[in-house]
Protein backbone atom coordinates (compact mmCIF):
# COMPACT_ATOMS: atom_id res chain seq x y z
CA UNK A 1 0.00 0.00 0.00
CA UNK A 2 1.12 3.61 -1.13
CA UNK A 3 2.08 6.14 1.94
CA UNK A 4 -0.52 8.87 1.16
CA UNK A 5 0.97 12.10 -0.71
CA UNK A 6 3.47 9.71 -2.62
CA UNK A 7 3.31 10.59 -6.34
CA UNK A 8 6.20 9.85 -8.99
CA UNK A 9 6.68 14.20 -9.30
CA UNK A 10 7.35 13.74 -5.41
CA UNK A 11 9.25 10.37 -5.62
CA UNK A 12 12.08 12.00 -8.05
CA UNK A 13 12.03 15.29 -5.90
CA UNK A 14 13.07 13.75 -3.00
CA UNK A 15 15.19 10.91 -4.15
CA UNK A 16 17.23 13.54 -6.57
CA UNK A 17 17.30 15.39 -3.07
CA UNK A 18 18.73 12.84 -1.15
CA UNK A 19 21.58 12.08 -3.77
CA UNK A 20 22.38 15.53 -3.63
CA UNK A 21 23.20 15.25 0.69
CA UNK A 22 24.93 11.87 0.16
CA UNK A 23 26.95 13.22 -3.25
CA UNK A 24 26.53 9.74 -4.19
CA UNK A 25 27.57 10.35 -7.69
CA UNK A 26 30.88 11.83 -6.90
CA UNK A 27 31.91 9.47 -3.94
CA UNK A 28 30.71 5.92 -4.68
CA UNK A 29 31.68 3.72 -8.06
CA UNK A 30 28.60 2.58 -10.07
CA UNK A 31 28.15 -1.19 -7.88
CA UNK A 32 27.90 1.58 -4.45
CA UNK A 33 25.38 3.61 -6.35
CA UNK A 34 23.72 0.30 -7.32
CA UNK A 35 23.32 -0.87 -4.13
CA UNK A 36 22.29 2.31 -2.38
CA UNK A 37 19.46 2.77 -5.06
CA UNK A 38 18.43 -0.75 -4.15
CA UNK A 39 17.88 0.12 -0.56
CA UNK A 40 16.44 3.24 -1.13
CA UNK A 41 13.39 1.29 -3.29
CA UNK A 42 13.71 -1.56 -0.86
CA UNK A 43 12.49 0.75 2.23
CA UNK A 44 10.09 2.58 -0.29
CA UNK A 45 8.17 -0.59 -1.42
CA UNK A 46 7.82 -1.50 2.26
CA UNK A 47 5.82 1.90 2.65
CA UNK A 48 8.80 3.49 4.96
CA UNK A 49 7.90 7.35 4.33
CA UNK A 50 10.66 9.49 2.11
CA UNK A 51 11.04 11.90 4.92
CA UNK A 52 12.19 8.93 7.19
CA UNK A 53 14.32 7.36 4.68
CA UNK A 54 15.90 10.90 3.53
CA UNK A 55 16.01 11.94 7.10
CA UNK A 56 13.99 15.38 6.08
CA UNK A 57 10.95 16.59 5.38
CA UNK A 58 10.39 19.86 3.79
CA UNK A 59 7.79 22.41 5.34
CA UNK A 60 6.54 25.97 4.31
CA UNK A 61 9.87 27.01 2.81
CA UNK A 62 12.55 24.91 4.31
CA UNK A 63 13.97 21.48 5.14
CA UNK A 64 14.37 20.18 8.82
CA UNK A 65 15.31 16.57 9.84
CA UNK A 66 12.98 14.48 10.97
CA UNK A 67 12.72 11.18 12.76
CA UNK A 68 10.48 8.10 13.46
CA UNK A 69 10.26 9.82 16.65
CA UNK A 70 8.36 12.75 15.14
CA UNK A 71 5.41 13.28 13.20
CA UNK A 72 6.12 14.31 9.32
CA UNK A 73 5.41 17.48 8.84
CA UNK A 74 2.46 18.31 6.73
CA UNK A 75 0.85 21.56 4.41
CA UNK A 76 -1.82 21.82 6.51
CA UNK A 77 -0.41 22.77 8.99
CA UNK A 78 0.80 25.56 6.98
CA UNK A 79 -2.17 27.69 7.96
CA UNK A 80 -1.23 27.57 11.72
CA UNK A 81 2.01 29.34 11.04
CA UNK A 82 0.18 32.15 8.73
CA UNK A 83 -2.31 32.76 11.66
CA UNK A 84 0.52 32.94 14.44
CA UNK A 85 2.66 35.43 12.03
CA UNK A 86 -0.72 37.17 11.41
CA UNK A 87 -0.89 37.23 15.38
CA UNK A 88 2.69 38.59 15.70
CA UNK A 89 2.55 41.55 13.14
CA UNK A 90 4.75 43.90 13.54
CA UNK A 91 4.79 43.51 17.63
CA UNK A 92 8.21 43.42 19.34
CA UNK A 93 9.45 41.44 22.11
CA UNK A 94 7.17 39.27 21.83
CA UNK A 95 6.54 36.21 24.51
CA UNK A 96 5.64 32.85 22.22
CA UNK A 97 5.44 29.23 23.42
CA UNK A 98 4.63 25.66 21.21
CA UNK A 99 3.49 22.83 22.85
CA UNK A 100 4.39 20.04 21.62
CA UNK A 101 6.89 21.25 18.92
CA UNK A 102 8.24 17.59 17.22
CA UNK A 103 10.64 18.70 15.10
CA UNK A 104 10.27 22.26 15.02
CA UNK A 105 9.09 22.95 12.40
CA UNK A 106 6.33 25.43 13.39
CA UNK A 107 8.36 27.13 15.81
CA UNK A 108 11.29 27.91 13.78
CA UNK A 109 8.84 29.30 10.65
CA UNK A 110 7.50 31.52 12.53
CA UNK A 111 10.69 33.00 14.12
CA UNK A 112 12.29 33.16 11.00
CA UNK A 113 9.23 35.18 9.43
CA UNK A 114 7.44 37.47 12.29
CA UNK A 115 8.37 41.08 11.44
CA UNK A 116 9.35 43.31 14.47
CA UNK A 117 12.23 42.83 16.52
CA UNK A 118 13.49 40.26 18.61
CA UNK A 119 11.29 37.84 20.25
CA UNK A 120 11.68 35.41 22.49
CA UNK A 121 10.17 31.61 22.18
CA UNK A 122 9.46 28.45 24.57
CA UNK A 123 9.01 25.29 22.89
CA UNK A 124 8.15 21.75 24.98
CA UNK A 125 7.85 18.22 24.08
CA UNK A 126 7.10 15.29 26.08
CA UNK A 127 10.03 13.53 24.88
CA UNK A 128 13.73 14.17 25.46
CA UNK A 129 14.59 12.62 22.19
CA UNK A 130 12.26 14.79 20.26
CA UNK A 131 13.62 17.76 21.88
CA UNK A 132 16.67 16.63 21.03
CA UNK A 133 15.68 16.96 17.43
CA UNK A 134 13.88 20.25 17.51
CA UNK A 135 17.31 21.34 18.65
CA UNK A 136 19.29 19.99 16.05
CA UNK A 137 17.02 21.85 13.50
CA UNK A 138 17.10 25.08 15.52
CA UNK A 139 20.67 25.23 15.02
CA UNK A 140 20.49 24.21 11.48
CA UNK A 141 18.13 27.65 11.07
CA UNK A 142 20.08 29.52 14.00
CA UNK A 143 21.38 32.30 11.49
CA UNK A 144 17.70 33.02 9.89
CA UNK A 145 16.71 34.15 13.34
CA UNK A 146 20.02 34.62 15.45
CA UNK A 147 18.13 37.86 17.13
CA UNK A 148 15.45 35.59 18.92
CA UNK A 149 16.03 33.61 21.86
CA UNK A 150 15.03 29.93 22.38
CA UNK A 151 14.40 28.11 25.26
CA UNK A 152 13.49 24.25 25.67
CA UNK A 153 11.37 22.58 28.26
CA UNK A 154 10.31 18.13 28.76
CA UNK A 155 6.77 17.73 29.83
CA UNK A 156 3.65 16.80 29.27
CA UNK A 157 1.85 19.90 28.06
CA UNK A 158 2.02 22.57 30.65
CA UNK A 159 3.81 20.45 33.35
CA UNK A 160 7.28 21.49 32.68
CA UNK A 161 6.37 25.93 32.88
CA UNK A 162 6.12 27.78 35.69
CA UNK A 163 3.19 30.15 35.58
CA UNK A 164 4.43 32.18 33.04
CA UNK A 165 2.33 34.11 30.76
CA UNK A 166 2.39 34.39 27.10
CA UNK A 167 1.73 36.37 24.09
CA UNK A 168 1.12 33.71 21.52
CA UNK A 169 0.26 29.90 22.54
CA UNK A 170 -0.01 27.35 19.51
CA UNK A 171 0.45 24.06 19.37
CA UNK A 172 -0.67 20.61 16.96
CA UNK A 173 -1.02 18.41 19.78
CA UNK A 174 -2.35 14.91 19.53
CA UNK A 175 -5.44 14.79 18.78
CA UNK A 176 -7.13 11.83 17.30
CA UNK A 177 -9.28 9.81 19.72
CA UNK A 178 -8.41 5.54 19.90
CA UNK A 179 -12.07 5.39 19.17
CA UNK A 180 -11.18 6.78 15.22
CA UNK A 181 -8.50 4.68 14.69
CA UNK A 182 -9.78 3.13 11.91
CA UNK A 183 -9.88 6.61 9.85
CA UNK A 184 -5.58 7.19 9.99
CA UNK A 185 -4.04 5.58 7.11
CA UNK A 186 -2.74 2.04 7.58
CA UNK A 187 1.55 3.17 6.89
CA UNK A 188 0.18 6.33 8.96
CA UNK A 189 -0.34 3.67 11.94
CA UNK A 190 2.49 1.31 11.08
CA UNK A 191 5.69 4.45 10.82
CA UNK A 192 4.77 7.64 12.64
CA UNK A 193 4.74 7.66 16.62
CA UNK A 194 0.93 6.48 18.09
CA UNK A 195 1.76 8.94 21.05
CA UNK A 196 1.94 12.20 18.77
CA UNK A 197 -1.28 10.58 16.93
CA UNK A 198 -3.45 9.81 19.67
CA UNK A 199 -4.85 11.59 22.58
CA UNK A 200 -3.48 10.19 25.61
CA UNK A 201 -6.35 9.78 27.96
CA UNK A 202 -9.58 7.65 27.68
CA UNK A 203 -12.16 10.81 28.05
CA UNK A 204 -10.39 13.20 24.92
CA UNK A 205 -12.88 16.12 26.25
CA UNK A 206 -11.37 16.31 29.61
CA UNK A 207 -7.55 16.05 27.99
CA UNK A 208 -8.60 19.07 25.79
CA UNK A 209 -10.46 20.65 28.75
CA UNK A 210 -6.85 20.73 31.14
CA UNK A 211 -5.25 21.55 27.30
CA UNK A 212 -7.40 24.61 27.16
CA UNK A 213 -7.71 25.54 30.70
CA UNK A 214 -3.57 25.10 30.93
CA UNK A 215 -3.87 27.55 27.80
CA UNK A 216 -6.57 30.06 29.78
CA UNK A 217 -3.68 29.84 32.85
CA UNK A 218 -0.87 30.93 31.03
CA UNK A 219 -2.27 33.28 28.13
CA UNK A 220 -1.21 37.41 29.33
CA UNK A 221 -4.29 39.57 28.95
CA UNK A 222 -5.02 39.79 25.61
CA UNK A 223 -2.97 37.01 24.52
CA UNK A 224 -3.74 34.65 21.24
CA UNK A 225 -3.73 31.32 20.91
CA UNK A 226 -4.07 28.92 17.78
CA UNK A 227 -4.94 25.01 18.07
CA UNK A 228 -4.91 22.14 15.39
CA UNK A 229 -7.30 19.22 15.79
CA UNK A 230 -9.51 16.67 13.98
CA UNK A 231 -12.24 17.69 11.97
CA UNK A 232 -14.04 15.12 13.56
CA UNK A 233 -13.63 16.27 16.78
CA UNK A 234 -13.24 20.01 16.74
CA UNK A 235 -16.99 21.10 16.59
CA UNK A 236 -17.23 19.04 20.27
CA UNK A 237 -14.14 20.68 21.30
CA UNK A 238 -15.12 24.06 20.66
CA UNK A 239 -18.57 23.62 22.69
CA UNK A 240 -16.71 22.42 25.83
CA UNK A 241 -14.78 25.19 25.20
CA UNK A 242 -17.90 27.43 24.94
CA UNK A 243 -19.42 26.15 27.80
CA UNK A 244 -16.51 25.54 30.58
CA UNK A 245 -13.70 28.19 29.50
CA UNK A 246 -15.69 31.53 29.04
CA UNK A 247 -12.68 33.56 29.03
CA UNK A 248 -10.90 32.37 25.73
CA UNK A 249 -13.17 33.85 22.91
CA UNK A 250 -12.79 31.01 20.29
CA UNK A 251 -13.22 30.61 16.55
CA UNK A 252 -13.03 27.73 14.57
CA UNK A 253 -10.99 28.20 11.18
CA UNK A 254 -10.84 25.96 8.07
CA UNK A 255 -7.54 24.54 6.55
CA UNK A 256 -7.09 25.35 2.86
CA UNK A 257 -9.53 22.66 2.30
CA UNK A 258 -12.23 24.20 3.64
CA UNK A 259 -12.31 21.51 6.45
CA UNK A 260 -12.30 23.09 10.17
CA UNK A 261 -9.37 22.21 11.83
CA UNK A 262 -8.09 25.06 13.77
CA UNK A 263 -9.54 26.88 16.72
CA UNK A 264 -8.15 30.15 17.58
CA UNK A 265 -8.67 32.99 20.24
CA UNK A 266 -8.25 34.62 22.86
CA UNK A 267 -8.23 35.74 26.55
CA UNK A 268 -10.44 37.99 27.66
CA UNK A 269 -8.52 41.23 29.39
Amino acid sequence: MQYPGLGSDRLLNDFSYANQLSDLSERVDASELKLSLKAFFEKLSLGVPLEFIIGESFFFDSYFYCSEKTLIPRSESEVLVEKVLEMGGDKTGLELLEIGTGTGCLAITVLRHLSGGAHHMTVTDISEDVIDLAKKNFYRHQYSMAKHEVDFSIGDRFSCLPLKQFDIIFSNPPYIPRGHRDRVHPKVLEFEPESALFVPAESPMLWFREFFEGIKNHLAPGGEFIVELSEFLIEEVYTEMEAFLPELKCAIVDDLTGRKRFIKGSLSG
